[in-house]
């Protein structure tokens, strides 16, 4: 992960000419654990590594103690995750510290999974305010693995993917997890190249500029990191830099439905003759909008 998101390219066999953000650094933190029970690693799998919610949520919050005391940081990646939902996971015990993450100006980068849901993400990709990263194939094809549905944010290559492993080496892996990283270091790359704007509006960015990837039941962005850094047009509402004018939508479900609120893109096509199916750029998750305190603009 660590490799993908900002590997410095050395010059050595085998090795990817360098990660997403070669520039940038990585905070290490550890929190995974040895289990020696099959009732965790399952029946011959013993002994095996797995993480504690509670010490993922200690890292987050050492994550946010950092950003505090002044450590440039602007993404936390957690290439981990378990079980399936379809819906947000409020009541998910590290959305407060994402939460509190994001209000500072640090994104949490969530793997997705790799149980090839179509419909559902694993947690903590389904926290709202964590961005949801599902994999793709080099040719912009769904990994066959890779969950996915409503609740993705974004797409990333995550199929075949050479990177630094313990011992000086490098190998090939495919997974969610390494889709996540390529996120993370995109993230620091617009840190970079757009040093005023938010966080969340960074992760807007880079939703507005993807390639619409679309298959049964929703349509997600593949990051595009040359579009978003080519985020220049002065066209009125260009909301991906092609020098076309896109519609965004706030969209009220209504007192009478679950409480939810969210946003939408129709970016217009290469052609300009009409729009592509819409994008979801942020969704309030249930009970966590009041829309009669709200003003759009």
């Amino acid at each position: 992960m660590a490799g993908i998101a900002a590997g410095n390219g050395k010059d050595i066999a085998g090795a990817p000419a360098r990660g997403v953000a070669p520039g940038a650094d990585i905070v290490a933190i550890q929190i995974f654990s040895k289990f020696t029970s099959e009732d965790y690693c399952g029946a011959g799998d013993a002994p095996c590594v797995l993480s504690f919610t509670s010490a993922q949520l200690s890292a987050l919050e050492k994550v946010w103690e950092l950003k505090q005391s002044g450590t440039p940081l602007v993404a936390a990646n957690l290439s981990l995750g378990s079980g399936r939902y379809a819906s947000a996971c409020e009541d998910d015990p590290r959305q407060a510290v994402i939460d509190q993450l994001l209000d500072t100006d640090v994104a949490t980068v969530v793997a997705a999974g790799n149980d090839g849901y179509t419909d559902a993400v694993s947690a903590p990709a389904c926290i709202s305010s964590a961005l949801a990263v599902g994999a793709t194939t080099d040719d912009d094809e769904l990994s066959t693995f890779t969950n996915r549905g409503p609740q993705l944010d974004l797409f990333a290559p995550g199929t075949s993917i050479v990177s630094s492993v313990p011992g000086g080496g490098y190998v090939s892996k495919s997974g969610t997890s390494m889709a996540a990283p390529h996120v993370a270091g995109a993230l620091a790359v617009l840190r970079q190249a757009f040093p005023t704007r938010s966080i969340a509006s960074l992760e807007a960015l880079l939703k507005a500029t993807g390639k619409p990837i679309t298959y049964t039941g929703a349509s997600t962005p593949r990051i595009d990191i040359g579009q978003a850094l080519s985020h220049t047009s002065d066209k009125p509402g260009d909301f991906n830099g092609d020098g076309k004018s896109d519609a965004a939508y706030l969209y009220d479900y209504g007192a009478n439905s679950d409480g939810t609120s969210h946003s939408a893109l129709w970016l217009q096509t290469s052609n300009g003759t009409g729009f592509n199916k819409p994008v979801k750029l942020w969704d309030s998750g249930t009970g966590s909008w009041t829309w009669d305190r709200t003003r759009t603009t």
